[in-house]
């Protein structure tokens, strides 16, 4: 779509502070704040949200100075520049009820952004991150990180002294603490493809079931071919794993997220060959560049997702001195999470056991506290529900997207009409309540915005009655499922490694050999964790809360390696 700045060039849709919309915050407050009763998703496992996330760290990371915009030194000299110069583009609080004993500014940096160029100049973000399936939250965006991941012999990537799990930046050769040894940036942080891992444990545990994924198959690899070199049995190892993923992604996790009827109706190209050793076709036309409606509006979904607690799996054995744990407790917080508390490098087993055995929250327009009140609170005091406080995900999801130029809801229900044929209506005022959002949400939205084209992309799209129905499977709304699945359709189509591409096709694909190809197709989520995490059992399908259980057995499903 195209941008919707306030300028037309640059300066955020409704324009710096003050803005002709409302503020972010007395959005959250009035809609994502809400007590909402709808789309109640009771078979979806919390391993939806930490798959999510974990796909959406490969796929985007928007690159950013994160100034400290609060310092009355920066707000000075940012005065000096011109509106289109500035950085600083903090949220109005200054009559919020939670913040008014408690913090006077919330801090907000724009993006960092390049002019698109051709005499139009407008401003446009760019990907941190490579922004295909390449599992590059495990193996690094760049060469830096991929090689100082690596151990450099038969294969490995870099193991904890500790134990099975991730390596710390100074075992990656760092030499020195970065953000003030905070989020991450301690010598002793987990280190892994993505500077992301630990900003919470679902994402964290997720993150570390791959690396051992990786290091299994390295293993097994090198037994078979013990002359390889560590080069050619790491990369060997890598294709098989980036294969398992995008297999889990297309065949269980976008299921979930679509639905069969969905997925029939509006994205058929999502499917992978019904053969399982037959080859999915590459269109080198299509570009697999990540939509900003994506990356900042449909994709952040699953923020409506995050829990007020975690709970831990007491198997295969604790490793955790406690079963719950509040989530504003939880960020950046990998020794209790991924460690574990008798320091044994396995308690991220016990989270990852936990998420697939805990029902997810609902998908809708509530953010719980955690997130919308206590974003990335650090240690007791800030944490401290009387007194602490901390940022909120919902009021910086609306910021960023209006820093971006994201046009508002309306737009993007029009765009669906013309993409996906979704058969939307298109509201001229309040007056015209769209079935797919319930009275009690549009009434939301009606107390705070003055306009249905005021209404933010990111509120508007969460407000939607979800695609589920009885019997099926479907957690997003329609507008969101259209963003999502354009994407994901060209994510698999104009990908030249897409494992079931042709192994050496006419037009350069380069997909995995056939019997690699079908023993992946055969392998779910389920039989990775079986066969890194010592269990006796998983659920059938750990994305849904009541599926039956399943024997873990290592002659099920194995790899056929190379």
């Amino acid at each position: 779509m195209a941008a919707s700045y306030s300028d037309h060039k640059s300066l955020p849709r409704g324009g710096l502070n003050p803005s002709t919309l409302p503020t972010p915050r007395k959005i959250s407050v009035a809609v994502h704040q809400a007590n909402v009763h709808e789309n109640q998703n009771r078979n979806i496992s919390l391993a939806v949200m930490g798959f999510g996330q974990f796909v959406d760290h490969g796929l985007s990371m928007t690159a950013e100075q994160d100034r400290n915009c609060c310092n009355k030194t920066v707000q000075e000299k940012e005065a000096k520049l011109p509106p289109k110069d500035r950085f600083c583009f903090n949220i109005d609080i200054k009559d919020d009820y939670f913040y008014q004993d408690r913090s006077k500014c919330f801090p907000f940096t724009r993006s960092d952004h390049i002019c698109s160029g051709g005499g139009d100049d407008i401003r446009e973000q760019f990907n941190a991150v490579s922004g295909i399936l390449d599992l590059s939250t495990v193996y690094g965006a760049n060469i830096d990180v991929s090689q100082r991941l690596r151990s450099k012999e038969k294969g490995l990537l870099k193991t904890n002294v500790l134990g099975p799990t991730l390596p710390t930046r100074a075992q990656g050769g760092y030499t020195k603490d970065v953000n003030g040894g905070l989020f991450g940036g301690n010598l002793q942080s987990l280190f892994a493809g993505d500077v992301r891992n630990e900003d919470q444990p679902a994402l964290n545990s997720m993150h570390t079931l791959f690396f051992n994924e990786h290091n299994r198959l390295a293993t097994l690899i090198h037994k078979k071919h013990q002359a390889w070199t560590d080069e050619k049995v790491f990369q060997e190892a890598r294709k098989i794993v980036i294969g398992e993923f995008q297999n889990v992604v297309y065949t269980q996790y976008l299921q979930i997220i679509f639905g069969k009827q969905f997925i029939d109706q509006y994205l058929p190209e999502l499917k992978l060959p019904d053969d399982k050793s037959g080859s999915s076709t590459y269109d080198e036309t299509v570009n697999t560049q990540i939509f900003n409606e994506f990356a900042t509006v449909a994709y952040r979904y699953g923020h409506t997702l995050i829990p007020r607690v975690w709970k831990f799996s007491s198997e295969p054995e604790v490793h955790t001195a406690t079963s719950l744990c509040p989530m504003r407790f939880a960020y950046f917080n990998p020794s209790k999470f991924n460690i574990g508390d008798d320091d044994s490098g396995k308690g991220w087993q016990n989270l990852l056991l936990g998420i697939t055995q805990t029902e997810s929250k609902d998908f809708n327009s509530k953010v719980e506290l955690s997130a919308s009140n206590f974003l990335y609170c650090q240690g007791e005091k800030e944490c401290d529900l009387v007194s602490g406080f901390g940022q909120d995900l919902a009021a910086r999801n609306i910021q960023r997207g209006r820093d971006h130029g994201i046009p508002s809801y309306i737009e993007f229900r029009k765009f669906c009409n013309e993409k996906c044929n979704c058969d939307l209506s298109i509201p001229k005022s309040f007056d015209e309540k769209p079935n797919d959002i319930s009275q009690e949400n549009w009434d939301n939205l009606r107390s705070v915005y003055k306009s249905v084209d005021d209404i933010d992309a990111f509120t508007g799209g969460v407000s939607e009655r979800n695609l589920a129905k009885p019997g099926q499977d479907g957690l997003v709304g329609k507008t969101f499922a259209c963003i999502i699945g354009v994407q994901f359709v060209n994510l698999k189509k104009g990908d030249r490694f897409f494992f079931t591409h042709e192994a050496n096709g006419p037009n350069g694909e380069q997909g995995l050999e056939k019997t690699i190809k079908e023993s992946i197709r055969e392998r779910s989520l389920e039989d990775i964790i079986c066969d890194n995490v010592p269990v006796s059992k998983v659920s059938e399908n750990v994305f849904k809360i009541n599926s039956n259980n399943l024997d873990c057995d290592p002659t099920k499903n194995p790899i056929v390696l190379p």
